[in-house]
């Protein structure tokens, strides 16, 4: 049956309508988007500004600015994800030119699938970040003797030290963190500060200078172990390195750390971006650092995990543009569907988002399809910390 303007219209904007609302933590993260066609496996890059030092000036004539103090640094991005979600359309549906109450409810959960994608692809990159605040395995919101938002305060001190500014800075919590917020007793009685709106409305709000939000797709980390010791290896000089070579502790020594585990050489954390295992002691083995190494080691110096951090979940704080969303259009519908109509790009000037929507058929079926092309990563790691929870 064919598929009426007005249809399409009335679901167009529906979808736009949906995709405000899903993606609105999305409008915060840094994106590279366009509404132009792209493949799977695609790399992208982009320029980024390097922080340096304000340089001397030297007035003379003919003494033009000087560009040494600035450069490009690049960063490259796959398009390595592609996810889409779908309604099939009832001949009744079809044959009407309003959207029933079922068919708007599978145009939002479409859209919502695809944005949801996008978000639990965005929080799996915690591994990434080598800053942690908190104790593993025991609530963000406990002072150590009773429930308490103080540690929202160690957060902001973290993010103070690394320059993230104020104005920007959010948390996103699990679920188990969000509801442990709420018991707050400050939390409860917020109506003494004049303001009670969480306690009314259940809906998390602004705290000590972070917009809390909860987000179910928060995930959880199994720390690895470094058994009697773990050193970078003896008489080395290694500097500016990723591949850290270490060598377990003699006799008895051994380390089995996980991907995303933090760990502290001189004084300095770093994120593990792959599993480091040696089971032989006095054996080297190689940690691949989440950046370059930043103070040149000359060798035996310790490597240890960083206090606090553990298993439990990895909830975020920060300037979420510290990530970095590549969104493109997919150039060609999935394999197997017959267009029925052009497909149309849907895209949201607010978040930043764009979807392409199209109307397809298929054994006998008609179904309308919202798919995202896109790829993800950490950007700027020193704008984020990982707070240590349940």
């Amino acid at each position: 049956m064919a598929i009426s303007t007005a249809l399409q219209e009335n679901v167009v904007q529906r979808a736009a309508v949906t995709l405000r609302e899903k993606a609105g933590l999305l409008t915060y993260v840094q994106k590279d988007a366009a509404p132009d066609p792209g493949n799977l496996g695609a790399s992208i890059s982009v320029g980024e500004h390097v922080y340096a030092d304000a340089g001397n000036v030297s007035p003379s004539s003919g003494n033009g600015p000087s560009t040494t103090e600035s450069s490009f640094d690049a960063r490259t991005v796959s398009l390595d994800t592609w996810k889409n979600g779908t309604v099939t359309i009832s001949s009744d549906d079809l044959a009407k030119n309003n959207l029933s109450a079922t068919l708007q409810q599978g145009i939002d959960n479409a859209i919502a699938s695809c944005v949801n994608a996008v978000s639990a692809s965005i929080n799996g990159l915690y591994t990434k970040i080598p800053y942690t605040v908190g104790v593993a395995g025991t609530t963000l919101f406990n002072n150590g003797t009773a429930a308490s938002i103080d540690r929202l305060a160690d957060v902001g001190a973290a993010l103070d030290a690394n320059d993230v500014p104020e104005e920007y800075r959010m948390g996103i919590l699990s679920n188990p963190e969000a509801a442990n917020y709420r018991k707050v007793p400050s939390v409860q009685n917020s109506n003494q500060m004049g303001n009670d709106m969480v306690r009314i409305s259940g809906m998390l709000g602004m705290d000590m200078g972070f917009g809390l939000v909860g987000d179910k797709r928060i995930q959880s980390h199994t720390v690895g172990t470094i058994t009697t010791g773990l050193a970078t290896k003896a008489a080395t000089a290694q500097s500016g390195v990723t591949a850290l070579v270490c060598t377990t502790a003699a006799s008895t020594g051994a380390c089995a750390l996980k991907a995303g585990d933090i760990v502290v050489v001189d004084s300095v954390s770093y994120a593990l971006q792959a599993d480091a295992t040696q089971a032989t002691a006095a054996t080297d083995v190689t940690l691949t650092l989440d950046r370059p190494l930043e103070i040149d080691v000359t060798g035996g110096e310790a490597v240890t995990i960083a206090t606090g951090f553990g298993t439990g979940t990895q909830n975020i704080f920060g300037d979420l543009r510290g990530y970095g969303l590549f969104n493109r259009i997919p150039s060609a519908p999935l394999a197997g569907m017959t267009a029925l109509r052009d497909p149309q790009v849907i895209s949201d000037p607010v978040t930043g988002i764009s979807i392409l929507t199209g109307w397809y058929g298929q054994n006998m079926r008609t179904v309308w399809e919202a798919s995202i092309l896109y790829g993800v990563n950490v950007v700027q790691s020193n704008l984020l910390v990982r707070g240590q929870g349940v």
